[in-house]
């Protein structure tokens, strides 16, 4: 285990689509806005402390890859700013995730959960 742990980039505003698909929930539901939120990783399914998130407008056109692209972009921004010296010495700050606060979709296959 790294010394100060590892980090993650996720494709949502955490907690909202905790999971699989976080992209393509947003899509699909019709959101106006998602993000990226870079977290502490832990045992959870992306439950970790957030240290970063950056919102990111849905246009009307817009497709799960479309998104993914411009998330990917504002993942890599994120991560260059939250890693280096700050990550190696331990001065991340992170807040803690509220529970029962997050929107999980379960995906299906032929019906059934």
């Amino acid at each position: 285990m790294p010394r100060y742990g590892c980090v993650n980039v996720h494709a949502s505003l955490l907690p909202k689509y905790r999971g699989a698909a976080p992209i393509q929930w947003a899509v699909i539901n019709g959101d106006a806005v998602t993000g990226v939120t870079t977290m502490r990783m832990d045992e959870g399914l992306d439950t970790g402390d957030m240290i970063l998130k950056e919102e990111v407008k849905i246009r009307v056109d817009e497709t799960g890859g479309s998104l993914f692209d411009r998330l990917s972009e504002v993942g890599a921004k994120l991560r260059a700013h939250d890693g280096g010296d700050r990550c190696g010495n331990g001065n991340l700050h992170a807040a803690g995730q509220l529970p029962g606060n997050a929107y999980r979709q379960d995906l299906q296959r032929n019906g059934k959960h």
